[in-house]
């Protein structure tokens, strides 16, 4: 069975106090509306009867950049504290534990396609751990990976939608 894990990084933050979980700016309330109607139209064209899964970081920017997608689909979506940021409390080891089980789950129990908003440091991590590949991904940008016989690729990086 082929599939698909598309990891969406959150859009622009308000920076106004970055010591805060902040919301979404101005800027990237708009980076929203074009991955609401990207996603629109990739759903109708690729994957017109598929049920997506969609999962999200906690934090208010990933639910913020998340939640409109999953509604304009009229999908519900779940946190998944898995993919928060990395703390810089946090050793490489238990980093690399956490999204390797993220990552098993995903393979063992997802749907034909899984969504997930998360952050500019969980998602190059977590397609290295598939895929082998090396990434950077700006706000609001895309990574999609597919998985076929036991081998993932990734077959999409989208830095601006």
């Amino acid at each position: 069975m082929s599939r698909t894990l598309i990891f969406i990084r959150h859009a622009h933050r308000d920076t106004s106090d970055p010591s805060r979980d902040n919301g979404l700016s101005e800027k990237g309330r708009e980076q929203v509306e074009e991955l609401v109607r990207h996603f629109k139209s990739f759903c109708e064209r690729e994957h017109p009867d598929a049920k997506i899964r969609f999962l999200c970081s906690p934090k208010k920017r990933c639910i913020q950049t998340l939640e409109p997608i999953a509604a304009a689909l009229e999908m519900k979506w779940d946190i998944d504290p898995r993919l928060t940021e990395v703390s810089p409390m946090e050793s490489e080891a238990l980093v690399r534990e956490r999204l390797d089980a993220f990552l098993q789950d995903w393979k063992e129990k997802s749907s034909e396609v899984t969504l997930v908003c998360s952050h500019g440091d969980v998602i190059p991590l977590c397609v290295q751990r598939l895929t082998g590949a090396r990434i950077g991904i700006k706000k609001a940008g895309i990574a999609q990976i597919e998985g076929v016989a036991g081998d993932y690729f990734l077959t999409a990086l989208i830095q601006k939608v």
